[in-house]
């Protein structure tokens, strides 16, 4: 019978237990100049001698070669330390508004018909064009206006620009 193959680890990650451990001590000191920071550093990792025992061997039991020392300390004083505290509230995304195919249709042949213009001069013909307007109103929702001119300026400048690409 085959083996199954280990996949190769390429970032060799703390224990859940440890990390909590490793993030507390970077808070404590997070203020602390460099030669404090490593005199604490040495004085915590004095007193907690049994978890980075086991911390060791978890990483080396993983295929950790490095020096597991050297990666507890950079990743206190580099990377906890400076880390912030505070939670990240995600961005509320905008509603995408999205246009009526025949619209779209539409735009196409006007571009096709005026391609040979300027990009600003064919979109204001397409605007005061009374058939676009006539499709504009019917594509309008309770959208804000000015949102939604914008995008069907864009739109048209985007369908301009790639069929003269």
């Amino acid at each position: 019978m085959s083996e199954k193959k280990k996949p190769k680890i390429f970032r060799f990650k703390f224990s859940i237990k440890f990390l909590e451990e490793l993030k507390q001590f970077s808070i404590i000191h997070r203020y602390d100049n460099p030669k404090d920071f490593k005199e604490n550093w040495e004085t915590w990792s004095k007193t907690n001698t049994s978890i980075i025992k086991l911390e060791m061997e978890y990483l080396q039991n993983k295929g950790y070669n490095g020096d597991v020392m050297e990666k507890m300390y950079k990743s206190a004083r580099y990377y906890f330390k400076n880390k912030s505290q505070k939670k990240v509230e995600h961005k509320k995304r905008r509603v995408y508004t999205r246009l009526e195919e025949d619209f779209l249709i539409w735009m196409d042949a006007h571009v096709s018909r005026n391609f040979n213009k300027k990009p600003n001069e064919a979109y204001l013909d397409f605007i005061v064009n009374s058939f676009t307007l006539k499709h504009i109103n019917n594509e309008k929702n309770e959208s804000d206006e000015d949102a939604f001119a914008l995008k069907i300026k864009k739109t048209y400048k985007n369908r301009f620009y790639n069929f003269n690409n």
